[in-house]
């Protein structure tokens, strides 16, 4: 293969970011940017008829970098809708309810456990 990379380089560069008291998103945003960056330079590349050897090369890369943004940007939603939950549930009142409800509801998760696993 013409282009390897370690599968632990993102969680390394989110480690050291993280280190220098940055936030998590602020990072994951400056990645996202310089994957988009990466794809621009590959599609140039893809439209260039002297890469030709290595046009299916670039399409694999292309389509690895797309998936990984659109899951960066994906995780980014679900950590914004958890950091609003987070909001929502962190006071007493709230956790006590969830307590309650989940004391009144055990027989039936039980019976679901149950039937299922029959």
């Amino acid at each position: 293969m013409l282009f390897s990379a370690n599968p632990h380089i993102f969680s390394l560069l989110l480690c050291i970011f993280v280190a220098c008291n940055r936030t998590v998103g602020a990072v994951v945003q400056e990645i996202i940017a310089e994957l988009e960056d990466s794809l621009m330079v590959l599609n140039a590349l893809l439209g260039n008829r002297y890469n030709a050897p290595f046009l299916a090369t670039i399409q694999l890369w292309i389509g690895r970098i797309t998936t990984c943004v659109e899951r960066l940007e994906l995780w980014m939603h679900v950590q914004s809708l958890w950091t609003y939950m987070e909001a929502v549930f962190s006071g007493a009142e709230s956790w006590l309810r969830v307590v309650s409800f989940c004391v009144d509801h055990s027989h039936h998760t039980d019976v679901a456990l149950h039937i299922s696993f029959c």
